[in-house]
């Protein structure tokens, strides 16, 4: 079965280049522009959310916080990608993976086979 990743980025060019990525890769992915969408995207379950700190409507760490309260999701795997590297603390509070943009996509890549990979016991 494949593996379904939201990805959340309010930059077209990165979301559509990280979403076409991912599904070459095998993956069943979704987009969402802003949080807002991006909790409707949850319904589908994701099995990893991809994600943006920095967007309008309802920004990243709104989503964040939003996703970790719900027992459902806390815990989905998350990888956060941002430019802002004073905000990693933060992501880390959230038990979230860090992506500093830009990055290449071998790394983004090698961010998500980690993080779907199920902890060791």
């Amino acid at each position: 079965m494949k593996e379904k990743i939201l990805v959340v980025d309010d930059d077209p060019t990165i979301l559509q280049a990280t979403l076409d990525l991912l599904r070459d890769e095998g993956y069943e992915v979704q987009g969402a522009r802003n949080g807002r969408e991006a909790l409707g995207a949850l319904l589908g379950e994701p099995d990893l959310i991809l994600m943006d700190l920095m967007m309008p409507v309802m920004d990243g760490q709104e989503l964040l916080r939003t996703v970790r309260e719900c027992e459902r999701y806390q815990g989905t795997p998350l990888i956060v990608m941002s430019a802002g590297v004073h905000l990693a603390a933060m992501a880390a509070v959230y038990g979230a993976t860090w992506l500093q943009k830009p990055f290449g996509m071998e790394g983004l890549l090698a961010a998500v086979t980690s993080s779907l990979q199920p902890a060791a016991s």
